[in-house]
């Protein structure tokens, strides 16, 4: 191991001479300097101020009454004062769409926002990101095919797509298309973990391997700004703890070929669980399950009492503070042939603490896979 973290160093090193900067495009740069919106003042934050029927489809969509959000988003779209508000409110309606589980309509929705070139960078970039985390969300559709063939079926979706089937690296190339429009925290932070994966399956003296590192460490970079960029902006705040979260993943892998170390990837897991707090989300999400089959894989039963703790909210008797969506991942882990990865922390994490392994007992999976 020393011998890899010598040789990467030494090559990063080098490497680092090469890398160029990249600017990033300021909101004054995409809205046109001296107008209505900024950092602090985004269409989203104007809109609720100002358009009445938003700020009220803001409110149902918060309360998760998808159908009473829709038909506000619909209604705020007819008193848009710009393109720049038209773009946000059809943004909306595409999530909310998507919400209320019509994820074929959501996408075709997305891909028209995205394909517009009249539409500015921004919520282009934020349409195509969203439908890759479609794909990473809805765990029961996505092995039916729904979500992928709606996605990869036209031009340039298709273009991203292996003959090998290779799903990861096609969703890796839609977050680059995604970032190309803007370097937004979660598709910089989805393609720097699909490089940090792909190290831990070669050898790590490579130059192969060590460009690898120096584009993982562009795209957090590109990532960590992103964020700043959002912890004034509520609406997009929310993404933060997911990228929080990509990241300390893919600090963990580089931490495995000793490229860093997993005290800097705990540290982000830990800001990922922490924002959770500060956005009032569910404890039971999905940076708790991160967090805790993070240090379950790097420290078993060392960080036991840390790990039960963080698992703690997992339970049939607090089953209204657990996420839906986590729910079905814990269910479809033990089965789906894509989440081999995951089922196996999901095991060690149910030897680790068998309170965690009764719930998960409770949600279909059988004594006898721990």
């Amino acid at each position: 191991m020393q011998r890899k973290i010598v040789f990467i160093a030494v090559g990063l090193a080098v490497l680092s001479l090469l890398v160029v900067a990249v600017n990033f495009v300021s909101l004054e740069d995409l809205f046109g300097a001296g107008d209505t919106y900024s950092r602090t003042n985004t269409p989203s934050v104007a809109l609720q101020r100002i358009n009445s029927d938003f700020a009220l489809a803001m409110q149902y969509q918060r309360e998760r009454k998808y159908d009473l959000a829709l038909q506000s988003y619909k209604k705020a779209l007819l008193s848009a004062e710009d393109s720049i508000q038209e773009a946000q409110i059809q943004y909306r309606i595409a999530l909310v769409t998507e919400l209320r589980g019509n994820y074929v309509e959501a996408i075709r929705l997305f891909k028209s926002i995205a394909a517009d070139p009249s539409n500015y960078e921004l919520v282009r970039a934020y349409s195509v990101q969203e439908i890759g985390r479609m794909y990473y969300t809805y765990y029961d559709d996505r092995s039916g095919s729904q979500i992928p063939t709606e996605t990869f079926k036209d031009t340039p979706y298709n273009s991203f797509k292996e003959e090998s089937g290779d799903m990861n690296l096609a969703y890796r190339k839609l977050f680059e298309y995604a970032a190309s429009m803007y370097p937004l925290g979660v598709s910089e932070a989805r393609i720097a973990h699909w490089y940090s994966t792909e190290l831990l399956k070669q050898a790590t003296t490579t130059t192969q391997s060590i460009s690898y590192v120096s584009i993982v460490r562009e795209n957090i970079r590109k990532a960590e700004a992103d964020i700043q960029r959002t912890i004034d902006d509520p609406p997009a705040a929310a993404l933060i703890p997911e990228t929080y979260m990509r990241i300390g993943l893919t600090l963990a892998n580089l931490a495995s070929v000793g490229a860093a170390s997993f005290e800097e990837a705990e540290q982000r897991l830990q800001q990922a669980l922490q924002y959770t707090s500060v956005l009032g989300t569910v404890p039971g999400n999905f940076q708790a399950y991160s967090y805790a089959a993070f240090l379950a894989s790097t420290h078993g039963k060392t960080r036991a009492a840390d790990i039960q703790n963080i698992l703690s909210p997992f339970s049939t008797s607090r089953a209204s503070e657990i996420m839906p969506i986590v729910v079905n991942f814990y269910r479809a882990a033990r089965t789906d042939p894509t989440l081999v990865e995951q089922r196996k922390q999901l095991v060690l994490l149910g030897q680790i603490d068998t309170d965690f392994k009764t719930y998960l007992v409770s949600l279909g999976w059988h004594e006898s896979d721990f």
